[in-house]
Order: structure tokens, then C-alpha cells, then sequence
């Protein structure tokens, strides 16, 4: 039998498993056993994260931001651009690096950081290192928040890079703007 479960139940088990999407079924009455089926929230790249799987990538640990400020590098000319994890921008290059065996999951999240100044410094290192990296990357540094129904993100490194793993409904050009020209 499938049906909903009362709002008290919901909640406590919502707090305790968020973000996930929820198929539960019982046995006949007499063994009155709840069987909960946890099904992960899919992602907006899904699909491709599936084949990379079934080609040896892994997702890294993830969790929730919890209104978390960020920022990431972007186009001023152009908002379209914007926010599009790189293997979906150059599908070519996921198939060259599953051929060279160098794909990794990571190109299919946005790349964020959590602080303004150590990404200003990380750009101003790719660009001495990095050809056209305004051309590339990003000319400017959009910021913004993110929450729990954007995604679930990577811790972040050193140099406060994270990734996130978007889902289907998150729009970044919605709620990250343009703060300055790098």
C-alpha cells in the first residue's frame, strides 16, 4: 500500500533525511512494518553523472549549504553563459577525457568559492598561467547565496573552492549578480 504519512511523521523524518525524495510502501496489516525506500533527489546533470559512474567516477562527499554566501567566476556580457558546469558547456571535452581516462564528476558542478578574496587571488593565478582565461572562465565575480534546495556542495579546499552539484530547479542567474569586473 502507498500512501502519504501524517505531517508530524513527515517532518521528523524530512529533518533526518533531507533533500531526498521519499517512496514508501507497507506490508499487509497484520505485520504493520513500515518499509521506507530512500531515493536521492536527482541532479541536474544527472544523466551525464550516471555515465561517468558506470565509466569508474565517483561523486565526492556532499552535504547541504545552509545559506552559505559564495562566489563564482562569470561573464559580464553575457548572463547565458553564466553558471554551466564545463562538461555541459564542451560536451567534446567529457568525451575526450572518459577516452583518456581523466573524467571526473567535478566538471558537471559549478566550481564556487566561499571566500571572495582567495578566489580574486586563485583568478589572478590562472591568469598567468592560463591563456584567455577572461575569454574561458570569466571576466567578473558574481555572488551570491546558496541553500538547500540549490544543491549539495564538496567541502571546500584550501583556497575555499567548492563544488556544486546542482539541482534540476536551481538558476543561479536568478540569485548570483555580478559584483565587480576582475
Amino acid at each position: 500500500m502507498v500512501g502519504p504519512i501524517c505531517a508530524e511523521s513527515q517532518k521528523s523524518f524530512l529533518s533526518s533525511f533531507l533533500h531526498c525524495s521519499f517512496l514508501f510502501s507497507t506490508f499487509a496489516p497484520s505485520n504493520h512494518s513500515l518499509i521506507i525506500i530512500v531515493m536521492p533527489k536527482p541532479f541536474k546533470y544527472q544523466r551525464q553523472i550516471d555515465e561517468l559512474i558506470k565509466q569508474g567516477c565517483k561523486l565526492p562527499p556532499l552535504f547541504s549549504p545552509d545559506n552559505w554566501e559564495a562566489c563564482r567566476f562569470a561573464f559580464s556580457a553575457s548572463c547565458r553563459s553564466n553558471h554551466i558546469p564545463q562538461y555541459v558547456s564542451n560536451p567534446r571535452r567529457m568525451l575526450n577525457d572518459i577516452t583518456g581516462e581523466k573524467a571526473t564528476t567535478s566538471l558537471l558542478a559549478l566550481s564556487c568559492f566561499k571566500d571572495e578574496i582567495k578566489a580574486v587571488k586563485f583568478y589572478k593565478a590562472l591568469c598567468l598561467s592560463m591563456r584567455n582565461a577572461a575569454l574561458t572562465i570569466g571576466d567578473s565575480l558574481a555572488k551570491g547565496f546558496l541553500t538547500k534546495q540549490d544543491g549539495l556542495v564538496t567541502h571546500p579546499s584550501a583556497n575555499s573552492h567548492f563544488d556544486l552539484y546542482e539541482y534540476p530547479e536551481c538558476d543561479l542567474n536568478q540569485t548570483f549578480h555580478i559584483t565587480h569586473q576582475l
